[in-house]
């Protein structure tokens, strides 16, 4: 009885052993638990609108944003927008600057409440970053206030 022997019969075990594919699927188990999605949606008019203003102006031709008289409203300027486009009558700009001088007044008066709570309870350290808070509110409310005055002065302007 004369066995042939053929190349293929020198090679090895072409199969992965069992124990190394059980550790690749462990590893892909334990990725697929890991994976967790983002339930946060957000409104993609909105995030159109922040791109649309950020590509606007190449770069160099415009100021940065530091430097541009009330560029913290761009974002009020930006929900204005918007609510022009949903088509609710748009507000008077001062109409505007009155509401966001009452909501950011509220704000001061909050952080003041909350920073007298934590003297009272002997904790100044959570304190001082709240000061810091209303100081920065207080240099947003004056700058709202001359915005007002801007507007009013240009309603009498224009009312003569």
């Amino acid at each position: 009885m004369d066995l042939q022997v053929h190349p293929i019969d020198y090679r090895g075990a072409r199969r992965k052993p069992f124990s190394e594919i059980e550790k690749e699927i462990n590893q892909i188990k334990r990725q697929m638990e890991a994976y967790r999605t983002s339930y946060i949606k957000k409104k993609p008019n909105v995030e159109k609108e922040k791109l649309q203003q950020v590509f606007q102006y190449s770069q160099g031709t415009i100021l940065p944003r530091e430097l541009l008289p009330g560029s913290e409203l761009l974002d009020r300027e930006l929900s204005h927008a918007n609510a022009l486009r949903v088509g609710r009558k748009p507000k008077d700009r001062l109409e505007q600057l009155e509401e966001l001088y009452d909501s950011v007044l509220e704000e001061i008066e909050t952080r003041k409440t909350f920073m007298s709570e934590m003297i009272t309870l002997g904790k100044p350290d959570q304190a001082a970053p709240m000061e810091r808070e209303i100081l920065e509110r207080m240099s947003e409310l004056r700058k709202i206030h001359q915005l007002m005055l801007k507007e009013k002065q240009k309603d009498n302007n224009a009312a003569e």
